[in-house]
């Protein structure tokens, strides 16, 4: 028999009011009852206090992530105006000057070779000079700095001792208590789990600078790709911080009479030790010779040398031997100076590589841009023949 439209049911099962229109859907579930006000009477859109604010549901590795990023982001993150116009220009040297940049602030320096060529001895002279005490190292000046110099001294440390008594003298002992503080001995903890560990040491030291004498002792497996990150990290971690940070490290092994090592391939270990390095420095020679060669691998700016550096072992002093002065090459050079003539001055061979003469160019530009140069430009070849850029020099007293 046929329901009336009084007994319809709906979806509940319950006596329900007849629709108003045809095409009415009921609602799967009945609305949550309203809560009373004091009168008894429910009111739409009331919140009952008596309850507590539901807890914020907790999303796990999320949540981790996000805090890990708000405890980093007050050092790291920065504003993109910042970021891209308050980076100077050119590298400012740590050590070095204009475009001769041996270490640039903000990037880790390695200095790397066999045992016994000087890498510890330069280290040494880098850090005397930062603290004042000496002019210059290998006649470049060194950034000072107010801050202590932390040596890392992982490796020998009474060995690295002696080298830096022969280049100093009692009268300089107040001054070395106050701005070196050394670390005698392997370090505290590892940077494989935490990379902040050398951030630290600086911290409690007051140092500005920190010398790492030597990466071996530092970690072990530096061909292993994940120990060459977490070095990397280590190491440029306290840069990003404005402490400087160098390291002594050494070659591959190369077959007899493979020659001197040139490239950063030459470097042992990891890419990444080389990749994350601003400066790469290759000292060359046998263990206690007097006269090492030393090539730049990795440069900040212009490279420097090659050079031919001289030891004085007696007082731990190292010089340039015949370092080659460009200006002096233009100013003397009446008719001018081409690039390829430069690159011969600078690298000492009869026919320099093309790599080599556009080194040389990219230094006289730089002269021009000084102001103690004058480029006269070449021409392409024609009728009478073409022509190689030349150079003159101007005046000294602008270098």
């Amino acid at each position: 028999m046929a329901r009336s439209l009084g007994e319809f049911r709906g979806p509940h099962n319950g006596p329900h009011p007849a629709p108003p229109e045809a095409g009415y859907v009921y609602p799967r579930n009945p609305p949550p009852p309203m809560p009373p006000k004091p009168n008894g009477r429910a009111v739409a859109g009331a919140v009952d206090l008596a309850k507590p604010a539901p807890e914020p549901e907790v999303s796990g590795a999320r949540d981790v992530a996000r805090l890990t990023v708000k405890l980093a982001a007050g050092k790291s993150m920065v504003a993109g105006g910042r970021f891209v116009f308050d980076v100077p220009e050119r590298p400012e040297p740590v050590w070095g000057s204009g475009g001769g940049v041996a270490w640039s602030r903000g990037e880790y320096v390695l200095f790397c070779g066999p045992t016994g060529v000087g890498k510890t001895t330069l280290e040494q002279q880098v850090a005397l000079a930062r603290m004042g005490l000496l002019d210059d190292v290998l006649g470049m000046p060194v950034e000072p700095d107010d801050r202590n110099v932390l040596l890392l001294a992982l490796d020998r440390p009474d060995q690295i001792a002696r080298s830096m008594r022969r280049m100093v003298g009692e009268p300089d002992r107040a001054a070395l208590d106050a701005k070196l503080k050394v670390w005698r001995g392997p370090l505290p903890g590892s940077i494989m789990s935490d990379r902040e560990l050398i951030g630290a040491m600086a911290d409690e030291a007051g140092a500005g600078m920190v010398l790492v004498d030597s990466l071996k002792d530092m970690v072990a497996k530096l061909t292993d790709d994940e120990v060459g990150q977490a070095v990397k990290e280590a190491l440029s971690i306290p840069c990003l911080e404005g402490i400087q940070v160098a390291a002594n490290h050494h070659q591959r092994k190369r077959q007899q009479g493979a020659g001197q090592p040139n490239t950063l391939a030459d470097v042992y270990g990891s890419t990444w030790l080389t990749a994350g390095a601003g400066s790469v420095l290759m000292l060359w020679g046998e263990a206690g010779d007097a006269v090492v060669e030393l090539t730049h691998l990795k440069q900040p700016a212009e490279a420097l040398g090659p050079w031919t550096l001289l030891h004085d072992h007696d007082h731990g002093v190292t010089t340039v031997e015949n370092k080659v002065d460009l200006f002096d090459v233009v100013r003397t050079s009446s008719g001018g100076l081409t690039a390829e003539g430069a690159a011969r001055a600078i690298f000492r061979k009869d026919n320099p590589a093309r790599n080599e003469v556009e080194k040389a160019r990219r230094r006289l530009d730089q002269l021009v841009r000084r102001g103690v140069a004058l480029k006269e430009e070449g021409r392409s070849g024609g009728a009478g023949g073409g022509a190689q850029a030349r150079y003159y020099g101007i005046d000294r007293q602008h270098v």
